[in-house]
């Protein structure tokens, strides 16, 4: 390990930080002895938690948090990949984590009007009425392919793009910056955007899937199958990339696409749905493509 100059990515979720800022105020904090407060207050801070896996692993390459809420672990990964593409690193260390600690948070979230009442996601389905918060962690190594010892998936290439300023604010997504995320990718690497078997995607818009839809399946002859984790184990917020890629790799592992959970009726402002240009997988399916492409799309405009 020490001969390598890796790259330590590591994004905890901001509950972490919060709790901690929670407790300040509690029997829990002020019971504690002088020392332990003081370790506590810096193992609190976000930059701690890339730096102490350095610190354990004695890495001595770039160490930091990427925090781009629930594209955080993809962040990281497209970053890591770029450092890698231009020599900067040999090889990097991913990891997205997303601990539910406190209540606190989801009574926020909730009165936020966010979270599903009945506490599933209905990803694509008409019924959808908000996310389940989800608890994961997931690490991924990335090194150039002639080094790696063992190959799960390659990444082709990544891109990031924003909203900018939109007037219905800014937590509303748009439409027309994820297509011109895609139309730029695909432009960018030698695909062919109609060839893909499947695409995972962030699955909490409709915004979404109209902008797959109208980049994707033009020129397609059978409908572009998609799906989205958050349906089988609920929204990991900033770890959700790292668990989206994850079920990706199991899919091309197993031979098998996983079915997508509460799928019933098409969403109505999804018109690729409704016209079949798009097909929801409702059930475990043979993947289809020996050359293992697929594609990941994340609302908060980060495209694999």
């Amino acid at each position: 390990m020490d001969s390598v100059n890796f790259k330590s990515l590591q994004y905890l979720v901001h509950e972490i930080v919060s709790r901690f800022h929670i407790l300040k105020g509690s029997s829990i904090y002020l019971d504690a002895r002088a020392g332990e407060n003081i370790l506590l207050s810096a193992r609190a801070e976000r930059s701690m938690l890339a730096h102490r896996i350095s610190y354990f692993l004695k890495l001595s390459g770039p160490s930091y948090v990427a925090d781009t809420a629930c594209s955080s672990s993809l962040y990281a990964i497209e970053n890591a990949y770029r450092a890698i593409r231009i020599g900067e690193i040999d090889a990097a260390i991913v990891g997205g984590a997303n601990l539910c600690l406190h209540s606190y948070v989801s009574l926020q979230f909730a009165r936020l009007g966010v979270l599903s009442p009945d506490g599933s996601c209905k990803a694509f389905d008409e019924a959808g009425n908000g996310y389940a918060r989800a608890d994961a962690v997931g690490v991924l190594i990335l090194q150039k392919s002639k080094d790696a010892r063992r190959i799960y998936a390659q990444v082709l290439h990544a891109k990031t793009n924003c909203d900018g300023y939109k007037s219905q604010g800014i937590t509303f997504p748009s439409g027309p910056a994820q297509v011109s995320l895609l139309n730029e990718f695909y432009e960018e690497c030698d695909v062919d955007r109609y060839s893909l078997s499947y695409v995972e995607a962030h699955g909490t818009d409709p915004e979404e899937g109209n902008a797959i839809d109208a980049t994707l399946t033009k020129k397609r002859k059978t409908p572009l199958l998609i799906g989205s984790t958050k349906s089988n184990i609920g929204h990991s917020e900033p770890a959700s990339g790292i668990c989206a890629i994850t079920k990706c790799i199991i899919a091309m592992e197993s031979g098998f696409v996983p079915p997508n959970n509460h799928f019933n009726t098409p969403r109505k402002e999804i018109k690729g749905l409704l016209e079949g240009r798009l097909e929801v997988v409702t059930e475990k399916i043979p993947f289809r493509d020996d050359r293992g492409l697929l594609g990941m799309e994340l609302s908060q405009h980060i495209h694999y």
